[in-house]
């Protein structure tokens, strides 16, 4: 007698590749912010970078863009500095 072969179920996987699953859908404000951020970035950034690769120096032209619009440093607390919120 031939031992019985295991079929796993595979149903709730076929979710993933349906578009209303949205666990990993970013929301409106996300996907809004990455695209102001990569307007920024093409636009003020990029023209830079080959420079700043070939010289091997620090992106000033970066830093002053990112701080300008309040996009440097949002990972740090206010409290030390940045402009992330304390949590």
């Amino acid at each position: 007698m031939a031992a019985a072969r295991y079929t796993p179920n595979l149903n709730h996987m076929q979710r993933f590749g349906d578009s209303s699953f949205d666990l990993f859908k970013l929301s409106e404000e996300h996907n809004e912010l990455r695209a102001v951020l990569r307007d920024l970035c093409e636009k003020e950034i990029a023209p830079y970078a080959a420079d700043v690769d070939e010289n091997s120096r620090f992106p000033e032209e970066a830093l002053k863009v990112l701080n300008d619009t309040g996009f440097s440093a949002v990972h740090v607390p206010e409290e030390y500095g940045g402009r992330a919120p304390a949590r």
